[in-house]
């Protein structure tokens, strides 16, 4: 199994509007489902390409197949407090519990801190989204609070999970994975 990551292009924005409108995938992440048209993306894309400054929006594609079959964002890029948003969706639901996800983090950390040059990486996650906050603690990212009932998702409030990584964690544990040959 293998992975890699490549900006997102225009002609990804049809896969894209497929899963943001899948309402089973958005509803694990903090954000509300709305049903979204295909122009809607096409000018989130537009606005994308005019500020890539401040963000990074990459496809994950599966190596042996070529397969686009999700995405990892950097945003909200702070250049002056070296930080940065992180966000991953694995689309493909047959590819969903493999371990792209842990693949296309590891990668999109490795830009964050050695390109980049940032000092920290942040996530919000739904409490009950157990499986993204177990990817980002077998990344190395450490819980760093909760912010009680702060989305109104499916007719109740939820609770997001704030979690971070500093770059000297991440580099402890990218020499530890290199040195394990669990990554490459």
């Amino acid at each position: 199994m293998s992975i890699y990551l490549r900006e997102l292009t225009y002609e990804d924005i049809k896969t894209l509007n497929k899963w943001r409108n899948d309402k089973a995938l958005i509803d694990q992440l903090g954000s509300p489902f709305r049903y979204i048209n295909i122009e809607t993306d096409e000018k989130w894309f537009e606005q994308y390409m005019n500020n890539r400054g401040t963000q990074v929006r990459c496809a994950i594609i599966e190596e042996k197949t070529n397969e686009f079959i999700g995405v990892v964002y950097l945003t909200d890029i702070d250049t002056i407090n070296r930080t940065g948003f992180y966000g991953i969706l694995i689309g493909e639901k047959k590819h969903q519990g493999k371990g792209y996800g842990t693949l296309a983090l590891l990668k999109i950390l490795e830009h964050a801190f050695y390109n980049l040059n940032l000092n920290k990486v942040f996530g919000f996650f739904l409490e009950e989204n157990v499986r993204s906050i177990n990817l980002a603690q077998r990344c190395g990212f450490l819980e760093e609070g909760t912010m009680r009932q702060h989305v109104f998702k499916n007719g109740e409030y939820k609770n997001i999970v704030i979690m971070g990584i500093l770059k000297e964690e991440f580099v402890h544990l990218y020499k530890k994975l290199k040195a394990e040959s669990k990554i490459r």
